[in-house]
């Protein structure tokens, strides 16, 4: 029987959906819960998206920056002094298409204060999740499914789009079904209707019947009631060929508004039917939700149990969608390809059009045309409500508008339209606002965040599948008034008070208040000639390539780094303002390396390992390097730049001083001026200036493995199965050794140190404990609370007095959007930080006891079962069958970019990533608050198969390691400056996923990783420690990020690969140049990149002849067509392209391959050529044809003006006319075969 195994090693690019809500609550400070990542910043709320099958979840944090060192923007109404950032928290690949992703709240919201998350799904399901806190991660509540309905029964129809809306006050959710038809599921919003559905349940059921007095019992908690299916005909008859639909708020009983076309028409029959839309506006009753129709008992018709409130009169034909507008506005917005519609409560049409397009496609007479310059349609236009009569419009372009009410006392009597500008917090400079084209456009609420400003600032993200999604806020700005707006302002009268006035005051009293918070009143008293507008400000960005429209394989060249394996993925992605190329590479490729070697005339070594003690502050590195061959090491000063010029690609060390004995490990202690060294049967001090030994501790056995841990520990395990620990005497400076023969009492397969830095595991700490484990590092974190939240308000509290409050610690803004941790940890902040020792028996128990006394806080009997969840155990379970548990090989407690984790390898090569909780259930923690972290939970978050090879990288007399098995490292992906012990990422030594080496690391935006070696040939690779001072160098040089030695012993110095910050489970390189392409190929022989791109130009008629038609009159909206055209990428330049060829009008590229043919000009009798296949599209009365070309990418003689590189050329060898689309291409035994619409032909 055959199988098959589908792995998405790609998740989709981009977001099509996104919601801000707020899953899990974290109390304002001090409280236990804002202790866990005080670095990051303050937690403001939850943002979920999802493209396809992929849910994240981010935590969006706010912080407060420096004051003295930017720049803020005077005429903000805020302080907008603060940054922002989306940490990714969870990461789900789904079964199932997400259709809808909206926020809503159960019951239980009134007590806990989270809101629960409704995925709508393509087969008509809807779930229901909550955040478990337990788990940290969302569980589903319920599944609801509607795929059997019969409005199902012959499956989705083409383009079916299955919207999902919730009402604004919870009360119930709706998912639209094919053939007109809403799957409606209502919610408990008040206890009184959970008890009387309770009684009404069980008084239905046999008493005698316990199980299903049981099943009734569990649904009784349940926060809805049962769902059903509404069809519109049980609403009203004319409904039908529904659109779209929303719930409006303001309304006792949920109302909805429904979009549907009664008369289907198209452009065909404008002159007999053009207005065929309605909106209408019904009452849905839930109560009475499962009776549908009724039976009039005066005249015997049928009667909707929910009735139509409000019907429009006819819309245009071009309707695209609506949205719901605030209560003070009232209605719906619906938005048309050439107009938007304001339909109100009452059914009143306000019409406001783009241009005077708008009247060939509608009779209706618009109150108002804007004739707007590069305003043509709304298209794939998002509208989303800032304010109450405001809103903000995105284009397909990435334009973005400001939707402006004008009102006439509570009625709508027009809308306008203006660009909306972007600010800059260091600088006053406003400029028009363009981001990407837009999916999906979210706001959160002001109510939902307290801003750590003081002022009302919102969250919008724009979330697209073009490229690059966008996070703003919403920031009020003065902005100079011009000087006709000023001549505007001072001959407006004064108001005075009318009766109109007092009719309004009295419906005030009514109805509440109709002053809408409007942006864009100016000060007429004359006192300020500015105004108030609304900007959105750019405060962080979540990095994709989009979609991916075709992929191809490029060889790389000689002189690029990671070449072994000699070929990287590239491919055509994104589209409009964010198309371009993206490079990827699942491996971790150093972006520039340079090669070490010995002075002149001194041979260069052979290197088993490498150790990094200190950047000086000139720049150069401190290493010490192992020769265990010759039982020898080595002392030395190595460059701090990497060469990007491939001519200059090595490196000389200099002040080099040999060491007796073999380097087993070596690192910088805590003072920095003493280094320790670690060698085959001794710990050993040595001065950092000098390298001269300050004290030297003999051990009797020999030495088999060791790590230096927190930059004060050494964990030693002998050939005699000894585990020895040392602590490092700073005011002593020599090692001493830690009596761990309570705890260690048999042998230990793994064991390392680690530190508590960002206090993740303190909440968990039972009482016991408290006081001596947390007491040491109290003042350091409360040093560091000054630090990031001196700044913020507290809503719910009074001001916290931190103390100190004349110590003025200014903020230090992050480097870089990647390295999140630790980039404000002080270095006295980690060193007084709670360290802990992790352990790993043969019997697979995990323990972790607290340094110095040595006292057990945690343990675990079941990590080799790799359950879902590691909890405190007290005694162990009983026997488990063999096939339900694993050998454990290694396991280390480490930081994982700012969160403590536990990584394990089983025997069968699977590395399984468990992240620290320390919030469990509130039942667990009472029944475990007596001693130790008993709270604290591991929850597994990341598992990846490795494939080890047969023949290792490194070998056990050259290291020391046990031979087959695998090994891991620290290393750190960006530690922040002044950081020590600052590793967040593991070195897999043994093991990837397709070479015997590989990275473990995390981002903040795309998660775990697991990035292969690219050579595989990796024997060690260390971190090279941020100084604290830029070093001087030359415009070509790059500040080298890690060392590393391969199999051959020579060292390296390497850049972290670009683009590790992406989404990306690959580090990818995206080109952004805003042209859209179509294919893509490579060419091997030359390494270079041809994509095929489509160009929009002006539309131009031709006649029979060839004649270009002129245009009579001029038109409202410019008529595009597209020309298609060839671009060649060499290596040294992947952003501009250095020649191309441009086909004709109308002719776009659908097929493009690299075929090899004969050639006799060269040796080998073939040569690899470019086919590219045409189609030309003339119109709706004349047929398409196609083309063939061949091209041959030629070497030229560079002129002067030309860079080096750039001598490639595109040769067009010949072409072929076709009589239909050419839409495939290849080579078959040396013919070039390509179709001819039906046919096939080889030549």
């Amino acid at each position: 029987m055959a199988s098959g195994y589908h792995y998405q090693e790609l998740a989709p690019g981009g977001c099509s959906l996104a919601v801000f809500l707020k899953l899990h609550y974290h109390s304002p400070i001090p409280s236990e819960s804002q202790q866990l990542y005080l670095h990051r910043g303050q937690l403001q709320t939850q943002l979920v998206t999802a493209r396809d099958d992929l849910l994240t979840i981010y935590d969006v944090y706010e912080r407060p920056t420096s004051s003295l060192s930017a720049h803020t923007s005077t005429s903000s109404i805020t302080n907008s002094s603060t940054s922002h950032k989306l940490v990714i928290s969870r990461k789900h690949n789904l079964f199932g298409i997400v259709t809808g992703l909206q926020r809503i709240q159960t019951l239980s919201s009134d007590t806990d204060h989270r809101d629960r998350l409704l995925v709508s799904f393509a087969d008509a399901k809807i779930a229901l999740l909550e955040w478990n806190d337990a788990t940290d991660d969302l569980e589903t509540v319920s599944i609801h499914t509607y795929e059997r309905a019969p409005q199902l029964l012959n499956g989705t129809p083409h383009l079916f789009q299955p919207n999902l809306s919730v009402d604004p006050l919870s009360r119930c959710a709706a998912l639209l079904l094919p053939h007109d038809a809403l799957a409606i599921l209502p919610f408990y919003r008040d206890a009184a209707e959970f008890d009387l559905d309770k009684d009404f349940h069980l008084d239905n059921l046999a008493q005698d019947d316990a199980a299903a007095v049981a099943a009734a019992k569990d649904m009784e908690s349940l926060p809805y009631s049962p769902s059903f299916v509404l069809t519109m005909p049980e609403v009203d008859a004319k409904i039908r060929n529904l659109k779209d639909f929303c719930f409006l708020p303001g309304f006792q009983k949920p109302t909805v508004a429904v979009l549907f076309q009664y008369s289907p028409t198209w452009t065909g029959l404008l002159a007999e039917r053009k207005d065929t839309y309605s909106v209408f506006l019904f009452t849905l009753d839930l109560s009475a939700s499962l009776d549908g129709m009724t039976l009039d008992n005066n005249n015997g018709t049928t009667r909707s149990l929910h009735p139509v409130v409000t019907t429009s009169s006819p819309l245009p034909l071009d309707c695209l969608y609506m949205i719901p507008c605030p209560q003070t506005l009232g209605g719906v917005l619906v938005v048309c390809m050439s107009s938007i519609l304001h339909v109100d409560q009452s059914g009143r049409v306000v019409v406001t059009a783009l241009n005077s397009w708008f009247k060939s496609v509608s009779s209706i007479e618009p109150e108002s045309v804007l004739e707007l310059q590069g305003l043509d349609d709304l298209q794939g236009s998002q509208i989303v409500f800032t304010s109450e009569t405001e809103g903000l419009l995105t284009l397909v372009s990435g334009d973005l508008y400001r939707v402006v009410c004008q009102m006439d006392g509570r009625s709508v009597e027009g809308m306008r339209l203006e660009r909306m500008n972007e600010s800059f917090s260091a600088s006053e400079e406003l400029k028009a606002a363009t981001g990407s084209p837009s999916s999906c456009l979210a706001i959160a609420p002001q109510n939902n965040h307290s801003s750590a400003n003081g002022g009302s600032l919102a969250y919008l993200f724009n979330a697209s599948t073009a490229g690059d999604s966008t996070l703003y806020n919403l920031v009020p700005v003065r902005k100079p008034l011009t000087s006709s707006q000023e001549e505007d302002a001072s001959a407006k009268p004064e108001p005075t008070s009318t009766a109109h006035d007092m009719d309004l005051d009295l419906d005030d009293d009514l109805y509440g208040t109709s002053d809408a918070l409007t942006t864009n009143n100016a000060k007429t008293n004359g006192s300020s000639k500015h105004e108030t507008i609304l900007t959105v400000r750019k405060v962080d960005t979540v990095r994709s390539h989009g979609g991916l429209h075709s992929v191809a394989r490029r060889k790389l060249t000689e002189e690029e780094s990671g070449s072994f394996k000699r070929h990287e993925l590239v491919a055509a992605c994104g589209s409009g303002n964010q198309a371009g190329i993206v490079y990827l590479d699942p491996r971790f490729v150093p972006q520039h390396r340079t090669v070490l070697v010995s002075e002149a005339g001194t041979e260069t070594p052979s290197f088993s390992k490498v150790f990094t003690l200190n950047k000086e502050s000139n720049g150069r590195i401190r290493m010490i390097g192992s020769r265990s061959n010759e039982d020898l090491s080595m002392a030395f000063t190595a460059p701090g730049e990497v060469s990007t010029v491939p001519s200059q690609k090595q490196g000389t060390w200099t002040d080099s001083v040999e060491l007796s004995g073999a380097t087993l490990c070596a690192g910088l202690l805590l003072g920095g001026d003493c280094v320790a060294r670690i060698t085959s049967n001794s710990v050993q001090v040595l001065s950092l200036d000098t390298t001269e030994v300050v004290h030297e501790t003999k051990l009797e056995s020999r030495i088999q493995h060791a790590s230096l841990d927190a930059s004060q520990y050494a964990v030693i395990h002998t050939w005699d199965s000894e585990t020895l620990i040392f602590n490092f005497d700073a005011s002593k400076r020599e090692f001493e050794t830690v009596d761990t023969s309570a705890i260690l009492t048999g042998p230990i397969i793994s064991a390392n140190i680690f530190r508590d830095t960002f206090h993740n595991l303190s909440p968990a700490l039972g009482s016991k404990f408290k006081e001596a484990v947390v007491e040491s590092g109290a003042d350091a974190a409360a040093a560091q609370s000054r630090a990031i939240f001196g700044s913020y308000s507290n809503d719910d509290e009074e001001q916290i007095d931190y103390g100190e409050d004349d110590d003025d610690q200014s903020m230090v803004a992050p480097t870089n959007g990647n390295h999140i941790n630790g980039s404000n940890t002080t270095t006295a902040a980690v060193e007084a930080a709670p360290a802990y020792v992790f352990t790993l028996d043969l019997d697979s128990t995990a323990r972790i006891f607290s340094l110095p006394n040595l006292e057990l806080v945690w343990q675990n009997f079941s990590v080799a079962a790799q359950p879902q969840r590691l909890r405190y155990e007290s005694q162990g379970h009983t026997e488990l069958a063999p096939e339900q548990v694993a050998t454990i090989s290694t396991a280390v407690a480490c930081h994982l970019g700012d969160m403590i984790c536990l990584v394990s390898v089983t025997s069968d090569n699977f590395l399984t990533v468990y992240k620290a909780n320390a919030f469990g259930h509130a039942d667990e923690k009472l029944k475990t608050a007596g001693e130790g972290m008993q709270a604290l939970t591991f929850n597994k978050l990341f598992v990846q198969l490795l494939a080890v090879p047969a023949a290792r990288a490194f070998d056990s007399s050259a290291n020391g390691f046990k031979t087959g098995a695998v090994q891991l490292e620290p290393f750190s992906v960006g530690s922040a400056e002044g950081m020590v012990a600052s590793s967040n990422a593991l070195t897999v030594l043994g093991g990837g996923k397709e070479s015997s080496a590989s990275v473990l690391c995390w981002t903040a935006e795309g998660g775990h990783k697991v990035l292969d070696w690219p050579q595989g040939d990796l024997v060690c690779l260390g971190a090279i420690p941020t100084g604290s001072m830029q070093s001087e160098c030359c415009s070509w040089t790059g500040a080298a990020d890690y060392a590393y030695v391969d199999r051959s012993g020579t060292l390296f110095m390497g850049q972290l690969p670009p683009g590790l910050d992406s989404t990306s489970s690959w580090s990818s390189r995206i080109v952004r140049t805003g042209r859209s392409y179509t294919r893509i190929t490579t060419h091997n022989p030359t390494h270079c990149v041809v994509a095929a791109s489509i160009l929009p130009h002006q539309f131009v008629l031709f006649d029979e002849d060839g004649e270009a038609i002129a245009s009579h009159g001029s038109e409202d909206a410019t008529t595009v067509s597209y020309r298609g055209a060839l671009e060649l990428f060499i290596g040294q330049d992947r952003s501009t392209p250095v020649d191309g060829y441009e086909f004709e009008q109308n002719e776009t590229v659908t097929s493009l391959e690299v075929v090899t043919l004969d050639a006799p000009s060269t040796t080998s009798g073939c040569k690899q050529f470019i086919a590219a296949g045409t189609t030309t599209y003339h119109g709706e009365d004349r047929t398409c044809k196609g083309s063939v070309y061949l091209f041959e990418i030629i070497s030229v003689v560079s002129s002067a003006k030309d860079e080096i590189g750039n001598d490639f050329r595109l040769k067009l060898i010949t072409r072929d006319d076709s009589r239909a689309p050419v839409t495939a291409i290849c080579e078959l035994n040396g013919f070039l075969v390509h179709t001819s619409g039906q046919k096939l032909y080889g030549c």
